[in-house]
């Protein structure tokens, strides 16, 4: 039995040890110079990123583009307002819904079909 204890507290001593060494490896990789520069570095890539979208979004909003867009997105509200777009909206909804219980119509019927095929074989 003191074989049996002796193994048991060198595995929890292992088992702690692997902890420690674990998190001093995790904080030694989290202080590193090399993840400093690699967090550094992705910062610094973000700004541009969002200084190019700024300047790419400016002058998209002072072009014919932009103006363009902005005209669609006028009339697409102005629809909206008027209720075009919600009764087209409606339209399309209402044609989709026919589809779709048509197409399950039919599958239901399929399987009925099917299952009245099988009843005489198993009476």
């Amino acid at each position: 039995m003191s074989e049996e204890k002796q193994t048991h507290g060198t595995l929890r001593d292992e088992f702690r040890a692997l902890g420690q060494n674990l998190k001093e490896m995790m904080n030694s990789a989290w202080e590193s110079e090399e993840r400093q520069n690699l967090q550094a570095e992705l910062q610094d890539g973000m700004h541009e990123l969002g200084s190019v979208l700024d300047e790419f979004a400016t002058n998209v909003q002072s072009g014919e583009v932009g103006q363009t867009i902005r005209r669609e997105v006028d009339d697409f509200s102005e629809r909206v307002r008027s209720g075009e777009f919600e009764s087209k909206a409606r339209q399309e909804i209402l044609k989709a819904l026919k589809v779709l219980n048509n197409e399950l119509e039919k599958a239901s019927a399929k399987f009925s079909s099917e299952e009245t095929k099988q009843d005489p074989e198993t009476d």
